[in-house]
């Protein structure tokens, strides 16, 4: 059970609602290396044992846990999986440098570098869900609001989504709203690299000229 005076460190850009904490940022588009710290100096208790219990909490980017989230430490040493409210328990952890990584279908896979120096240390990671972002593009699309679809559309390539459709919009958005034909032709090329059709190799020979 997690209390109140509960020393927190989060993997998120925005400052922690709680005073004792110090926030270590994290783009999870590239899986940078960070260090966890905590402002409060260890427990006796942490000076004679070389590891603790490992709490942590999995929100997805609207705050809301995210439950069977499978999460691996040091590949297959340590492992556990979320519960329906995003909580995850290592039973023993430990003390030093760590590879974290988490993943489950529909969101972006994170990849990291965990600190554990605390007892007390508690890790809050967000995960970013690709089905937040189609829901972004779908809405920007029906305003049409063109700049925002582009937006939502290309953040889910940079996050390796890779669905054909999304090459398509793209392209349509390219082609139609900016008038940019070398980068319609780029993302039907994409498009046709999945899989073969007729209609969109005509296109691109249209917009080529031929």
């Amino acid at each position: 059970m997690l209390t109140p005076s509960t020393q927190a460190c989060h993997f998120k850009s925005e400052p922690a609602s709680r005073p004792a904490t110090v926030v270590a940022e994290i783009s999870t588009a590239a899986a940078a290396s960070l260090l966890i710290a905590c402002t409060s100096a260890p427990s006796r208790l942490e000076n004679l044992t070389p590891g603790a219990s490992l709490y942590g909490m999995v929100y997805d980017t609207e705050s809301q846990p995210v439950s069977a989230v499978s999460v691996k430490i040091d590949q297959d040493a340590f492992s556990a999986s979320t519960e329906v409210n995003g909580r995850f328990f290592i039973d023993f952890l430990p003390f030093g440098m760590h590879s974290l990584s988490l993943a489950k279908t529909g969101y972006e896979s994170m990849e990291t570098d965990l600190d554990f120096s605390s007892r007390s240390q508690v890790a809050y990671i967000h995960l970013v869900s690709y089905a937040s972002l189609l829901d972004k593009a779908e809405k920007a699309i029906g305003d049409r609001d063109w700049g925002k679809a582009r937006a939502a559309l290309e953040e889910l390539l940079k996050r390796d989504y890779r669905e054909p459709f999304v090459y398509l919009f793209l392209a349509d958005i390219r082609q139609y709203d900016l008038v940019d034909k070398a980068k319609a032709i780029e993302y039907l090329s994409a498009y046709l690299a999945s899989r073969e059709d007729g209609a969109v190799r005509k296109r691109i020979d249209s917009l080529r000229g031929e």
